[in-house]
């Protein structure tokens, strides 16, 4: 039983991870072009917006830290 959740758990971190990558990617694509057009990166109505989708508070924690790595690259 325990061998068969942390497998789930596996396969879920599997996604996880290639979906933050793929996120970062465009993260990172957007900050660029912010900056070349002298647009604001920070953009916090769009953050509350991603974080109402959620009713979790580790899910909206979590996001909240990917938020603020995504400053910390930009």
């Amino acid at each position: 039983m325990l061998k068969q959740l942390r497998d789930k758990i596996d396969e879920l971190d599997n996604q996880i991870i290639e979906l933050l990558e793929k996120r970062f990617k465009v993260t990172n694509k957007i900050s660029t072009y912010k900056k070349e057009n002298n647009i604001n990166v920070e953009d916090k109505n769009r953050e509350q917006n991603i974080l109402k989708k959620t009713k979790s508070d580790k899910v909206k924690l979590t996001f909240q830290k990917i938020f603020e790595i995504n400053k910390c690259q930009k």
